[in-house]
């Protein structure tokens, strides 16, 4: 496990040791900061790329707060990897296309699937977001059933959103 995390006030002031699972649930920007920089910037760009994100990363301190625009389906997509256990699934939009005689035109095959990180890492991950819609910042995203997501909001609270996944089903609210 990651050490306790020390986040700062809006004067920038140290309040307090938090874990790294506390901070996740409760948003505190300044340790998803510390994080990125103890582990690096292009390490954690990095690891975007390998949850399939296209768009470009910054590989500034505002990349932990997610300052980069990253499509909502790019995220629910890496999201749902995670809900996989790891496994990416590419998503895809149609299964099967036919003639009004039922002659098949189109059947998407199988796909392609890829190890993105480990089950256990995957399972890690997923506990940061059960915390989240336990106890954080997603607690008006319980449905009375096991959940795990997170929310995100722009600075002026103008845009927001939700990406969460529960028994086989990942979505993405903007």
């Amino acid at each position: 496990t990651i050490g306790n995390w020390s986040p700062r006030n809006d004067n920038g002031r140290f309040v307090g040791p938090v874990t790294v699972r506390e901070a996740f649930a409760r948003s505190i920007n300044t340790v998803a900061v510390q994080l990125a920089e103890q582990v690096g910037f292009d390490a954690v760009a990095e690891m975007a790329r390998r949850f399939g994100i296209t768009t470009p990363i910054s590989r500034q301190p505002a990349m932990a707060l997610g300052a980069s625009e990253v499509t909502l389906f790019e995220m629910t997509n890496a999201y749902a990897t995670v809900a996989g256990g790891g496994l990416e699934h590419p998503p895809y939009a149609i299964i099967r296309v036919t003639t009004g005689s039922g002659r098949v035109l189109y059947q998407r095959g199988e796909g392609d699937t890829r190890q993105v990180v480990a089950p256990a890492v995957a399972a890690r991950m997923t506990q940061l977001m059960q915390a989240s819609v336990e106890e954080g910042t997603a607690r008006a995203a319980q449905i009375g059933r096991p959940l795990a997501g997170k929310t995100g909001t722009t600075s002026s609270n103008k845009d927001g959103w939700f990406i969460g996944f529960s028994s086989g089903l990942t979505t993405g609210v903007w």
